[in-house]
């Protein structure tokens, strides 16, 4: 049996192996007698894709609201498609994009927690699924303590007396 086949139970459960690379393959079948322990035939051949998941995002956060989310890029690669919402069911999106590039900048966002999710689009066009969604937050803006401008007053006062 050359390294590429796989003998299957009669049950018909079958998969490739963990390993292997993203890309079009091809499988087929050949029934084998439990019996005489002959093989008959062997089936039409039948296409099959391997597909990574999308990418995890991290988020990075320079400016408060300006988040810059970057992931690993997939081999066999066009574009990505990035998903942006408040609820983990995303629904409803706030954003929906593609990108070319394995990162995006996200601008001018409201305080609060942000639900995220990567897809990988293949050369030929071939849409995987989903990665898994990533969790951020963006925290809220110090307030600005005005009170601290006073202490400059304070040398004033102190002079004064």
């Amino acid at each position: 049996m050359a390294p590429s086949e796989q003998t299957v139970a009669s049950t018909g459960n079958a998969e490739p192996p963990v390993d292997l690379p993203s890309g079009l393959y091809r499988w087929r079948m050949a029934a084998v007698d439990p019996a005489t322990g002959r093989q008959g035939p062997w089936g039409d051949s039948q296409p099959f894709r391997r597909v990574l998941p999308g990418p995890a995002a991290d988020a990075t956060q320079p400016v408060p609201g300006n988040i810059t989310l970057r992931w690993s890029t997939q081999p066999h690669t066009r574009s990505y498609r990035l998903q942006l919402a408040r609820e983990n069911t995303f629904d409803p999106l706030l954003s929906n994009s593609e990108t070319a590039s394995a990162q995006v900048a996200l601008e001018h966002l409201a305080p609060g927690q942000y639900h995220v999710r990567v897809q990988s689009i293949g050369e030929d066009g071939y849409i995987g699924p989903w990665g898994a969604s990533q969790t951020f937050v963006v925290p809220e803006e110090p307030k600005p303590q005005h009170w601290k401008a006073l202490l400059i007053l304070l040398p004033l006062l102190l002079l004064g007396l």
